[in-house]
């Protein structure tokens, strides 16, 4: 399987907390290959340049990283997200839908399937004319070699080698597709508060993906 990998800080959160905001930050990887191992944690992908100030807790954590991607993108005041460590925005009877949804960063998007999320109705703000969507994707893969320990490895994705994405702000009535980090357009009769977005499957490996997170600002 050849692997396109990105570079980022990956913040290993503990996989057993109860409640899981509270769960504790237990190792900090800074990667350059994408590759960390797991080993009982899951991975919160945190961008580069995106600083972070000692979190506490996945809470801290993920309110720092989403107010950080938002002041990264000068001109826009908004940003709506979901780090899908739970099924609470997926829509599963979505026809198209092909996987495994968990707890914990366990959404798996099968091949040439699409995730599309719950729709967001009222997003926060007014109506916008334009905005930026990211979203992450990831392999997980067991290493079992002969001589040595199971290890189970996150692998992190150049989303837009992997995957496409669509995004609609009036319930689905119209969609556009968008790449990683892109400015996209919306037309006045597009534009609403009724926000959806779809990630589709197009590894050409024809893998799994697990989804990661995304995040739309505007």
């Amino acid at each position: 399987m050849t692997t396109a990998y990105i570079p980022a800080v990956h913040y290993h959160v503990d996989l057993h907390e109860a409640v899981i905001a509270s769960a504790k930050i237990l190792d900090v990887v800074s990667t350059t290959s994408g590759l960390s191992e797991l080993n009982g944690s899951f991975v919160v992908r945190v961008p580069g340049d995106v600083a972070i100030q000692s979190p506490a807790t996945l809470a801290d954590l993920l309110s720092q990283k989403y107010d950080g991607l938002l002041a990264a993108y000068a001109g826009f005041t908004e940003i709506l997200w979901d780090d899908l460590l739970d099924p609470l925005h997926v829509d599963t009877v979505y026809p198209l839908f092909a996987g495994r949804v968990g707890d914990r960063s366990s959404i798996v998007l099968n091949s040439a399937a699409t995730f599309q999320s719950t729709v967001f109705s009222p997003i926060p703000g007014a109506a916008p004319s334009q905005a930026v969507v990211l979203w992450e994707v990831y392999n997980c893969v067991d290493l079992n070699p002969r001589d040595g320990r199971l290890v189970r490895q996150y692998g992190g994705r150049f989303s837009d080698d992997v995957s496409t994405c669509e995004v609609s702000f009036n319930n689905g009535v119209s969609f556009y597709a968008v790449t990683d980090g892109g400015v996209v357009n919306i037309p006045p009769a597009s534009q609403g508060t009724d926000f959806i977005i779809r990630i589709t499957n197009t590894d050409p490996a024809s893998n799994p993906l697990y989804l990661g997170s995304w995040a739309v600002i505007y």
